[in-house]
């Protein structure tokens, strides 16, 4: 009896994910070219992971008038400034900065359907993606590769369709991993809205994500409308759907708390601080992007007072994500970083992407390095994660 319950546990720590820190990344979205211009910003934050993804229909897959995939523009691969640059990354860091790179392929724009296994239109997508990998040393340089970008907006018709692709092509990089002697983490992804969320595609990547041998891991997005959202994902894939491989969530926000509430008046703390209280929100945050950009941004503890005295804004939010992340053993984390200034017109409908950055060149100015200044709604937060990632990863070396 004692010989089985040793052997049960033994059993059961082998297939529970080993615990390592939650280490933090620049996420750059669609911006490939641009974390070149912030390396040694990132360095210096201790951040870990620098995340972009690439759009395959839009830069490398040729469509016919069908809208049906007709070829590889194999040039636009192999002289693609921002892939350049992206790799870029790698060197200008000495290696200390690691890449994830993420598929954005766009099937719902094929007239609604994922070309059929062994077709030719599926062939050119599996030839761009390894051109892709090979170009500029990449499949050399990344450290994740994530297999699609929130594909319940992208997958088509047919979700199980999606699904053997996701599989075909996991099955394809194996093959190409070890003809050149690339050695990065395969992901399939990147789920949203995983826990409540109706969309078929879902379950068929999740189901893919746990069978196939050759991917390492599921990557989540997580843009709450409530604190509570900011763990619930993490808890559906770990304790509901028993998920015991890799996870990582390569976008995370509360954007959408915001939502309902830029139409709101000041009111009484705009005009104790010297605003009209007539003024809406997002009409206030166009005045700061302007003064921000004219070298007068408001101060932090201003900016901070504002949000602190809303009831619906969720205080100390970042602590929150990464306290989950740490519960759930989520192997990496990449969020919005930096927000470039500029004059923005905010309306009453506007995606306040930029009030979950870390920093803030759009509200809080730069300062005289020539750095965005840090929100004060999230840096904090954000140095004490990166300060326990980097002692952790310490312990473990």
């Amino acid at each position: 009896m004692i010989r089985y319950i040793l052997a049960f546990s033994a059993a059961v720590l082998f297939l529970a994910p080993k615990a390592k820190p939650q280490d933090l990344g620049a996420n750059f979205n669609e911006n490939l070219g641009r974390p070149l211009e912030f390396t040694e910003q990132i360095e210096n934050e201790n951040i870990r992971y620098v995340r972009a993804f690439i759009d395959f229909m839009d830069y490398f897959l040729i469509l016919d008038e069908e809208r049906k995939i007709s070829g590889v523009d194999l040039d636009a691969i192999r002289n693609h400034n921002p892939s350049e640059r992206f790799a870029a990354v790698k060197d200008k860091s000495e290696g200390r900065l690691e890449l994830i790179s993420s598929f954005k392929i766009r099937f719902d724009i094929c007239k609604g359907d994922v070309p059929l296994l062994h077709s030719e239109q599926l062939e050119y997508v599996f030839t761009a993606a390894e051109e892709f990998l090979k170009s500029y040393n990449l499949g050399e340089k990344i450290s994740i590769l994530v297999m699609g970008n929130e594909p319940m907006f992208a997958s088509g018709r047919d979700s199980k369709d999606y699904a053997r692709f996701i599989s075909e092509l996991a099955d394809r990089i194996a093959g190409w991993k070890k003809k050149y002697g690339w050695d990065f983490l395969v992901f399939a992804g990147s789920l949203n809205k995983v826990s409540f969320s109706k969309h078929p595609t879902i379950p068929e990547v999740i189901k893919v994500a746990k069978r196939n041998k050759n991917i390492d891991g599921l990557d989540i997005h997580i843009h709450a409308r409530k604190r509570k959202h900011l763990r619930e994902d993490f808890r559906f894939i770990r304790k509901k759907i028993g998920f015991r491989k890799k996870l990582i969530c390569t976008e995370f926000s509360v954007v959408w708390v915001f939502q309902g509430h830029l139409g709101e008046p000041l009111g009484e703390w705009g005009e104790k601080n010297g605003f009209n209280p007539e003024m809406k929100l997002c009409e206030w945050l166009t005045l700061l992007s302007r003064r921000a950009e004219n070298g007068n941004p408001i101060s932090a503890e201003l900016f901070e007072e504002y949000f602190e005295s809303r009831s619906w804004y969720p205080a100390n939010w970042y602590k929150t994500f990464y306290d989950a992340c740490k519960d759930y053993d989520v192997y990496a984390a990449s969020g919005r970083t930096f927000c470039d200034m500029g004059v923005r017109k905010y309306r009453e409908d506007s995606k306040m992407w930029c009030l979950g950055s870390v920093f803030s060149g759009k509200f809080m100015g730069k300062n005289e390095d020539g750095n965005q200044n840090p929100s004060p709604l999230l840096y904090p937060e954000f140095k004490a994660a990166t300060e326990h990632s980097l002692n952790e990863r310490l312990k473990h070396k």
